[in-house]
Parts: structure tokens; C-alpha cells; sequence
């Protein structure tokens, strides 16, 4: 019925059916050097949003495309809000996810609750991140794909 309605050009309809915006998916492919500065760079998932929105990281799924070597190194990685990894979007994946395989992997982590001052979460792009360490050696890439909701008209 959202879909099928006509409304005048100065009014939208927002459906919040599922507590915010259409659920959306983006894919993200993240090359050899990228994943091998997670930690001292990070890289993009997800630009911010605009004013007075945010992000709902619903959950996101990593595939480690092995070539010829496990990575070495690394930290526990995270989507995060902004550019630090003290806020985080889902649960962190283990250094091991990168580390130890010897063949292609996937891992699907959760969402997180975004709980807190708002400031914390308004207009920040969603990052992914190492927390420790960058990765090294390793010949492979990765491949993100993040399902989320923009919510809009928060203060």
C-alpha cells in the first residue's frame, strides 16, 4: 500500500514497519592492501548518513577470499561508528578469521545496539576496523556485505 499510494510532490511517507527505514544491503569488496591496514586506516562500509540520522547495522557478513596464505598479524575486527573502534555497529570477529584458514571462509556477525549519547551515532559513517594490530603477509582480499536501516529525524 506504501508503494501504490499517490501523495502530493511536498509530502513523503516513511515506512517504519520495521523501527526505521527499508533495510537496505550494500557489498563492499576490500583489497589485499586494505586488509592489511584495518588497523592504522580502516576502510569505508557505509558513508554517513546525514544530520539527525543514523545507521542500524542489522548484520554483516565477511567472506575471507583466500589466494595463496593465511594473513599474519592483525587484531579482532569491527564495524564501527566513525572513525574509532570504541563504538561499535556489530560484534567482532576474531584476528583468527584472517589468520589461521586455508581455504575460503565466511562469518556472519550481528548488529550491535546503538545505546548512548546520540552525538556517538548521528551522521557517522560506518567503518571497519582491526583493533589492535594491522594484518600482514597474507595474499587474500575480503568481501563485505552489510545489511542496515537508516533512521531519520533523531536528536
Amino acid at each position: 500500500m506504501v508503494a501504490a499510494a499517490t501523495v502530493p510532490a511536498s509530502v513523503t511517507i516513511d515506512d517504519n514497519r520495521a523501527g526505521g527505514g527499508a533495510v537496505q544491503t550494500a557489498t563492499i569488496n576490500i583489497p589485499n592492501a586494505a586488509v592489511k591496514t584495518l588497523f592504522s586506516v580502516g576502510t569505508q562500509l557505509l558513508p554517513a548518513p546525514g544530520a539527525n540520522a543514523f545507521i542500524e547495522v542489522l548484520s554483516m557478513t565477511v567472506n575471507n577470499v583466500f589466494l595463496t596464505a593465511a594473513f599474519t598479524a592483525g587484531g579482532a575486527i569491527t564495524a564501527n561508528y566513525g572513525l574509532l573502534v570504541v563504538t561499535p555497529a556489530t560484534a567482532s570477529i576474531p584476528a583468527t578469521f584472517l589468520t589461521s584458514p586455508v581455504a575460503n571462509s565466511v562469518v556472519t556477525v550481528a548488529g550491535v545496539v546503538a545505546s548512548g549519547l546520540s552525538s556517538t551515532f548521528l551522521n557517522k559513517a560506518i567503518r571497519l576496523a582491526a583493533a589492535t594490530a594491522d594484518f600482514a603477509t597474507g595474499a587474500g582480499s575480503m568481501l563485505v556485505q552489510i545489511s542496515y536501516r537508516v533512521h531519520t529525524g533523531v536528536v
